[in-house]
């Protein structure tokens, strides 16, 4: 079978193969000498946790029972909120602390202490954004005194599992880390658990790989080409999440009835501008004085894929479904809510699966909540409990700026006088080698990440910007605006959304989830369905956030935030349902604030809303069975525009035509063993290549792809062989462009009937001539398409199949990412032949530029039945234990795979029948009940 296509960054191989060297070394001696047999298993075995008896934890205050299904996920009860928050850190220390240990040094920029030199550039960096210093901030200054309780008691419960025990005892990572390393874990504070809510805020930023890209884009393309690989949202198609309402002028508050207030015609940003702004310049001065500029931000580039991306590579990909139906089209009569977040792939999962429960709801103990959570993280952070129900998507907004930097020395310019930057000094501890000192500067807008490069020192020394700009003197630098760098009460909104009852507490709750940005489905057990969108996004007084802005220039600065009650949110809306799957919030004309100007562009939304309406306009009802079938539809929505035209081709290759076949009587369904799936994607794919791939810069390419290119300053034609020079693509396979998104569905919409546009055109080469229409273009890429799945899956056709193509493979995202042979094979897991794709609802992602491999899934799928609680049903992507060889390591994966769910207990009686394993936890001399 064909390995995953997918790459890795220079940094990241970098980063990873130093930190993996001698451990490489060490375990390939250890086996020579026969000695891995032993050590894999007797060590992996060792660190499996107790699930049945009695086990004394300090600080409790009476008995708590742990109780396991047959799959392992545990539900937990307990008579106060103390305990059942410490029991909570205990069950998650018992199957993940590696996972929770690795993630909170990565958080403050300290997996150098861990892995050695190879993390040191990506600590530095972490380092440089704070985002650990900013977790104590808010402990310190935001979270209210119940959170911080509820914060140390799950500290508590994790300290109480590490205490006297020994590394392999806790994982078997531990041990093979235990051969290079003297590293031994700390206790576990609050602020680790505050922490992972800037990493999840991180990979959830919204446009900034776009602010980046557009900029790149400069040095080969004029501003109408970048205008046309970002096109406007089409409203028109596809359904915004609110369609009603707008700002009341009386009150000033968002109305889901309003008649809207205003548009961004108004003067406020609105959806649409060019993005040309002061920074970037005209597209003459593109070509030639941008090179300084985009140079810097493609190490930037670099610089941010060698970050961990725990939830999954920024594009349009990343993202989520989750939509609710009201009880009047349901067969139950009451709503059915319906989630599956689109994340990176990893092992073990992302999310936990518990459940919290007070064996009496009272003011003592007020949890009664279900759902999935965080490993280093107390509550629960999608689910339900006894009243409501509620699901995440990402929201994209535009929460993050970077700012080009006039600097002197210490001081930078803004509003035409020097300010002195702020500095500090980071000391990075590194496992057998020296401590590396980094000194952090900052300027108003914040942290200049362009310290992090030795390129990046460089930033601005050619940037286009206007005739009022400052002089470049040795270049400008780039600081990061980000919300997430400001302290906030995102912990308490988990609390407060775990405790909600109705939709105004619910709404309370969603005014305190300040980062990251996500779109709020809910649904309650008197029959109400709605939807609100929080966070802390910012206004801005000049610009748009799509490119750069000018430092120095006061008009560009962030103006505060949209009120919480001017955001848009929806309650029992007419029609009956509320779907969000990462497309427009809301209309841009009828709204008078930016929210983004990078939406996805809503393929799989408007897909989902087209089931829900075709089952309920033909006075069908909807079942837990249909929210489950339309969570695994694989329909291509770029197969069903693309494909008529790929069958007027005419083709005269035999071996050409016999793969054009397979096109025939296709339903444009990606099934796992489909031919004309396999097909039609590779098509795609060398589509994407040709028309827009080979003429990207070299910095949104992918890593190893190399192409003879005229440089961007020759004046040669097109068809000029002799000026050529050799230039490889420098981007990881999985953020690489173009990577056939619904962005890249739009763009291709737009140009398929203008049959002689310049995209089409392709120069010639030693080996294809030219092409200059559509059908010409098209026709290249079948040939191409068909070439190579001949060198991937076979001469013969009939034998093709999508699944064989886009694979899965789980791999651990640390030791088992690239280890030695024997390590890959205790810790890693797959390959899965997948269905579904790119923008689908099946949302198994891939990248066109990188390959077919699979590089974001739906991280767990969720149908709840709401008010019949035990009705509901959910999966995992992987399973409840972190530990190789566990039973329960990966074994949801293949149901997973099928698109099967878990029935998911939540009563008492139902969760005592489910009940395999019971752990009780007593205060210390304590006896079990």
């Amino acid at each position: 079978m064909p390995a995953n296509t997918t790459a890795s960054s220079p940094k990241k191989k970098k980063g990873r193969r130093a930190r993996l060297l001698v451990l490489v070394l060490v375990l390939a001696l250890v086996a020579g000498v026969g000695y891995g047999a032993y050590w894999s298993v007797s060590t992996v075995r060792a660190s499996f946790p107790t699930t049945n008896g009695t086990i004394e934890l300090a600080g409790l205050g009476g008995q708590v029972e742990v109780k396991r299904d047959g799959h392992g996920i545990p539900q937990i009860y307990a008579d106060s909120d103390e305990d059942l928050f410490r029991a909570q850190g205990f069950v998650q220390a018992q199957d993940r602390f590696w996972e929770m240990d690795v993630r909170r040094h990565m958080t403050a920029g300290r997996l150098s202490e861990m892995f050695g030199s190879g993390q040191v550039e990506t600590d530095a960096f972490l380092r440089t954004l704070g985002w650990r210093r900013v977790a104590q901030q808010e402990y310190d200054t935001k979270l209210s005194p119940e959170t911080k309780k509820y914060l140390q008691a799950y500290a508590d419960g994790v300290n109480a599992y590490l205490k006297g025990r020994s590394a392999e005892e806790l994982s078997v990572e531990y041990a093979a880390l235990a051969f290079t390393n003297d590293y031994e874990p700390e206790p576990w504070t609050p602020v680790d658990s505050v922490a992972w809510l800037k990493a999840m805020a991180w990979d959830l930023r919204g446009n900034m790989q776009e602010e980046i890209d557009r900029s790149l884009l400069t040095s080969r393309l004029s501003e109408k080409q970048i205008r046309d690989l970002y096109p406007p949202y089409p409203y028109d198609r596809n359904e915004p999440i609110v369609r009603r309402g707008g700002i009341d002028p009386v009150t000033g508050k968002y109305d889901p009835a309003a008649k809207p207030s205003g548009s961004a015609d108004d003067g406020a940003a609105g959806s649409g501008s060019d993005g040309s702004g002061e920074a970037l310049g005209g597209a003459g001065s593109a070509a030639g004085a941008g090179q300084g500029l985009n140079s810097q931000l493609g190490a930037l580039s670099d610089t941010l894929d060698a970050i961990p991306a725990l939830l999954g590579p920024s594009g349009n990909g990343i993202g989520s479904n989750s939509w609710v139906v009201s009880g009047a089209y349901t067969t139950t009569g009451k709503p059915l809510l319906a989630n599956d977040p689109h994340l990176a792939p990893q092992l073990p999962s992302l999310w936990y699966q518990m459940g919290l429960h007070c064996r009496t709801v009272s003011e003592r103990c007020s949890f009664d909540v279900a759902g999935y959570t965080f490993s280093g993280m107390p509550g629960v952070i999608i689910g339900h409990n006894q009243d409501i129900a509620w699901g995440f998507t990402n929201l994209g907004a535009d929460v993050t700026d970077l700012y080009l930097e006039k600097l002197s020395g210490d001081n930078y310019l803004v509003g035409g006088r020097e300010k002195k930057l702020t500095t500090r000094t980071e000391v990075i501890k590194v496992a057998g080698g020296s401590d590396k000192t980094i000194r952090v500067r900052s300027t108003e807008h914040g942290p200049l990440v362009s310290d992090r490069s030795d390129e990046l020192e460089k930033v601005g020394e050619r940037a286009p910007v206007s005739n009022a700009a400052p002089d470049r003197g040795t270049g400008y630098a780039v600081s990061l605006q980000w919300t997430a760098l400001q302290p906030g009460k995102s912990m308490d909104a988990v609390f407060e959304l775990n405790q909600a009852r109705d939709f105004p507490s619910f709404r309370r709750a969603a005014r305190d989830f300040e980062v990251p940005s996500q779109n709020l489905v809910y649904a309650d057990t008197k029959g109400n369905i709605g939807y609100q969108a929080p966070g802390k996004i910012p206004l801005r007084a000049e610009g748009d956030g799509t490119t750069p802005a000018p430092g120095w220039d006061p008009k560009y600065k962030w103006d505060g935030y949209i009120a919480f009650d001017e955001l848009p949110y929806e309650y029992n809306p007419e029609r009956g349902y509320i779907v969000t799957a990462n497309q427009a919030v809301v209309d841009a004309k009828k709204y008078p604030y930016l929210i983004t100007e990078d939406y996805g562009y809503g393929a799989r939304s408007q897909r989902i809303n087209d089931l829900i309406e075709s089952k309920i306009r033909g006075g069908g009802k909807v079942s837990t069975e249909d929210m489950r079938t339309m969570q695994m539809d694989n329909s291509s929505e770029i197969a069903k525009l693309l494909t008529p035209y790929l069958l007027k081709i005419d083709v005269s290759d035999p071996y050409v035509r016999e793969a054009q076949k397979l096109l025939e009587g296709w339903d444009y369904t990606q099934e796992p063993d489909s031919g004309a799936a396999a097909y039609f994607n590779a098509v795609w794919r060398n589509v994407l290549k040709l028309a827009f791939g080979n003429k990207l810069p070299k910095e949104l390419r992918v890593e190893g792809e190399c192409l003879n290119v005229l440089p961007a300053d020759s004046t040669a034609p097109d068809d000029d062989l002799t000026e050529r020079v050799r230039e490889c693509g420098q981007r990881d396979g999985d953020s690489a462009q173009p990577d056939g998104g619904d962005r890249w569905y739009e763009v291709v919409r737009r140009l398929l009937k203008d049959e002689g546009n310049e995209w089409w055109r392709t120069p010639e080469t030693r080996t294809d001539e030219a092409t200059d229409t559509r059908d010409g273009l098209l026709a290249r890429a079948m040939e191409d398409a068909r070439w190579e799945l001949t060198a991937e899956l076979g001469k013969d056709a009939s034998s093709w199949t999508w699944g064989r193509l886009h694979q899965l493979t789980l791999r651990n995202q640390t030791l088992g990412t690239e280890g030695p042979g024997f390590l890959q094979f205790v810790l890693n897991r797959g390959p899965w032949n997948l269905g579904g794709g790119e923008a689908a609802v099946n949302a198994t992602g891939w990248n066109a530029a990188g390959g077919y491999g699979v590089v974001w899934v739906p991280s767990m799928r969720m149908v709840v039945t709401v008010g019949e609680w035990d009705k509901s049903r959910w999966i995992n992507l992987t399973g409840a234990s972190g530990h190789a060889y566990s039973a329960h390591y990966t074994d949801q994966t293949d149901k997973w795979a099928e698109g099967e769910l878990l029935d998911w207990v939540y009563g008492a009686q139902a969760v005592d029948a489910a009940t395999v394993d019971t752990l009780k936890l007593v205060p210390p001399g304590g006896q079990a009940q």
